[in-house]
């Protein structure tokens, strides 16, 4: 909705969700006919996903290669919240060059970034109500297999981190937040 040129995805590693999430993004990405960068972390030697530390470097050097300005989502709040400190560290200014965007919409975390983080906001609540019917139908014999259930979401919480402007608006933007 921004006009943004390009668009990037950052995933939780290795986490089957976080994939599903990616391959989503990307497709409806691609059906608006811009670009999807995919950020994917390489396993150490025992095949183990890196931790933060090992994985904040390379990360930080994917980032800089980015085009900008290009929207970014990030798999959940805790890892957006990573990649914010990331874009500080590198001199990359959000949301001028990278608009991040996180998912779960957790206040502690969104509150309290630099700039502050935008999110998806799950639909927790249509969520409890589907895995409520679910026990239910258990608990009455009606279902003997496992599900896979995946609920909505309620819309997007927006703070600075996605509060990107084209570059026309981008001096009227800047004098408003002088005055």
């Amino acid at each position: 909705a921004k006009g943004l040129p390009a668009f990037a995805y950052i995933g939780q590693n290795g986490e089957p969700w976080s994939l599903r999430r990616g391959r989503s993004f990307k497709g409806a990405v691609r059906v608006a006919g811009k670009p999807c960068a995919v950020y994917h972390a390489k396993r150490g030697a025992g095949g183990a996903w890196p931790d933060w530390a090992d994985e904040k470097e390379p990360l930080k050097a994917w980032l800089v290669s980015l085009g900008k300005p290009c929207g970014v989502l990030v798999a959940c709040d805790m890892r957006a919240r990573g990649v914010l400190d990331l874009c500080l560290e590198a001199g990359i200014r959000v949301p001028e060059e990278l608009c991040v965007i996180g998912v779960d919409n957790i206040p502690f975390i969104c509150e309290n970034t630099y700039p502050r983080l935008s999110s998806i906001e799950p639909d927790f609540i249509q969520a409890g109500w589907m895995a409520a019917e679910t026990l239910d139908r258990l608990m009455g014999g009606q279902l003997r297999h496992p599900v896979h259930l995946v609920h909505g979401n309620k819309g997007l919480v927006e703070r600075e981190s996605s509060q990107w402007f084209r570059a026309s608006l981008r001096v009227a933007a800047t004098a408003y937040e002088f005055i």
